[in-house]
């Protein structure tokens, strides 16, 4: 006599498919908009990133990266940071005596 506590595979197979297809409704009734949707507006300027000022011959790619911050403090951090980096003075040595 059968266990009536485990269904048998063809009641399986017709749940899943229950189950696939209504997950299916889901997702595409979560993906669509209604026909009122309207697309937001969206405030831009005209110019990019001070397009409007003059062009200039200096670049901020000409500058040593440590040039490019203005911050004191910053400034006599790297100071400290290269003079107390002993790997770049010993590849500093190196290059020296390889000249």
């Amino acid at each position: 006599m059968p266990d009536r506590n485990i269904p048998s595979i063809p009641s399986l197979i017709g749940r899943g498919r229950f189950i696939a297809a209504g997950l299916c409704v889901l997702v595409v009734a979560g993906c669509m908009v209604g026909p009122d949707y309207q697309k937001p507006v969206i405030a831009t300027s005209p110019t990019f990133r001070g397009g409007d000022a003059a062009p200039t011959s200096e670049s901020t790619a000409d500058l040593g990266w440590w040039q490019v911050y203005s911050d004191p403090a910053l400034q006599d951090l790297i100071r400290t940071a290269l003079n107390s980096n002993l790997d770049l003075r010993i590849a500093a040595t190196r290059i020296e005596q390889a000249r």
